[in-house]
């Protein structure tokens, strides 16, 4: 699992290199940090800290479909 982070910052997104998985920071919210990943409901958290953890995890959640999608040879 990739440990890269590519830093956007004409909008404040943090992108994981080769994921569809986005952290967004949206200032003046109680919970500014905004994990998004293509095909799922976005989800919010008040520390950068917990959004990449639960970025990290949903990478390694990525992985297994893909892999698992690879094997069936529906990708």
């Amino acid at each position: 699992m990739p440990e890269d982070w590519i830093t956007k910052v004409s909008d404040l997104t943090l992108c994981l290199s080769g994921y569809p998985i986005r952290i967004r920071l949206h200032t003046g919210r109680a919970k500014p940090y905004a994990l998004e990943v293509d095909g799922e409901a976005v989800r919010s958290y008040s520390s950068l800290s917990q959004a990449r953890h639960e970025a990290l995890r949903s990478a390694a959640e990525w992985d297994k479909r893909v892999e698992q999608a690879l094997a069936d040879g529906t990708a």
